[in-house]
């Protein structure tokens, strides 16, 4: 397994096993702004990779809540060469818009997350992302650079190598990234339901006419999280 590929499978125990917040670009009412998605990571087949830094919430050292943070960086409409790809993709915190001369849009990169544009509800269309069973957010004990490769998968979206736009970038991408996740041992799933796999949740909220609202629901979920109710 290269070093490129270890560092996208790094998982940092300090943010897995605390109540870690992402410290990024907050909104003007002081709140991250996230995409309309949520996670638990008990719900689900797989975790986002991402997870384990970018998240809502630890409970209880074995549980993540979590969602995709709305990108807070601006297109400039420059082309940028693939090996900034690969280093959004390796540990960039929040989506960064990539673009080359063959691509008519940019995609958006973040730390094992790939999505090529956002649907009418604010969905990412994701297609690829890094994930991991949520078996290994308590087992994960050992050293960083030794992950267990048969907790990982790379999801990846069936129709993503047809697309003609990204017909480019997807040939790169399988050279740098998918061929070698396979050779070292990652179990690559097509599917056409990345998100059925890993954005499962039991969450009902319900709509808010306030801010402090909508905060107080959130303090009382978090508590009801952590006690295990």
């Amino acid at each position: 397994m290269n070093n490129y590929i270890k560092r996208v499978l790094d998982i940092d125990i300090n943010n897995v096993f605390t109540n870690h917040r992402i410290r990024m670009v907050r909104n003007n009412n002081g709140y991250i702004p996230w995409r309309n998605l949520n996670g638990l990571s008990d719900e689900n087949d797989y975790v986002p990779i991402f997870a384990t830094t970018v998240n809502k919430g630890v409970y209880g050292g074995k549980i993540i809540h979590y969602g995709v943070p709305q990108y807070t960086v601006h297109y400039s409409g420059r082309n940028s060469p693939y090996n900034t790809l690969l280093l959004f993709f390796k540990n960039y915190s929040i989506l960064y818009p990539f673009k080359t001369r063959s691509m008519v849009n940019p995609i958006y990169v973040m730390k094992g997350l790939i999505v090529s544009g956002f649907d009418t509800n604010n969905v990412p269309i994701i297609e690829m992302m890094v994930v991991f069973k949520p078996s290994y957010i308590k087992d994960y004990r050992r050293k960083n650079d030794s992950p267990d490769l048969s907790q990982f998968a790379l999801l990846i979206n069936r129709d993503f190598k047809f697309k003609p736009e990204l017909k480019t970038v997807y040939n790169k991408i399988n050279k740098e990234i998918i061929d070698p996740m396979s050779l070292a041992g990652v179990d690559i799933i097509i599917t056409k339901d990345i998100i059925g796999k890993t954005f499962n949740n039991n969450l009902k909220v319900p709509k808010f006419d306030t801010i402090e609202d909508f905060s107080k629901y959130l303090n009382e979920f978090n508590t009801k999280v952590i006690n295990g109710e």
